[in-house]
């Protein structure tokens, strides 16, 4: 869930890198092969070759238990602790190329409709900062609890405001 929210977030022309602390195929390249093949979203990603100068790595797995990953799954890596004296782990460089889908665009739009939570205006009252500086903010809802805010630009805000 947290690779599919990862690439639902990533712009056209943006990459992700997924990583893991296991060698068990079924998180590594069974994760990532099945959002590429049956999420609307994975479709819209290549996989990119992916080293780490001075590292020794095999490249990811096409097959495991009878069943077949995408040819392209070679160019992730497998770093193996008795190769290179650390730990172990998988990676793989997501490129997403083409267009937002129809719900991308609708879910950014309605980003700016969302009712902020008591919780937050609560916050920012109490420190006494203007709710002028949520305009910088895309706030998303995760649930009645949670609401998670992400800046809209990458242009600090003025420095006469004190921002979340």
């Amino acid at each position: 869930m947290i690779l599919e929210r990862a690439l639902q977030l990533c712009k056209p022309g943006g990459r992700v890198v997924y990583s893991t602390g296991t060698y068990a195929p079924e998180g590594c390249e069974g994760v990532v092969a099945s959002l590429l093949e049956e999420s609307p979203i994975g479709r819209s990603f290549s996989i990119l070759p992916l080293k780490v100068p001075r590292l020794k790595s095999s490249p990811g797995l096409t097959r495991w238990n009878r069943v077949q990953f995408p040819a392209e799954m070679l160019r992730a890596f497998r770093i193996w602790p008795h190769l290179n004296k650390t730990g172990g782990f998988f990676a793989v460089a997501l490129h997403r190329t083409g267009n937002a889908t129809k719900f991308e665009i609708e879910q950014e739009d309605s980003a700016h409709d969302i009712h902020v939570s008591s919780l937050i205006l609560e916050e920012l009252d109490r420190f006494w900062i203007p709710y002028e500086c949520l305009n910088a903010y895309r706030v998303h809802r995760f649930s009645t609890k949670y609401d998670f805010m992400e800046s809209v630009s990458v242009v600090p805000p003025p420095s006469r405001h004190v921002c979340l």
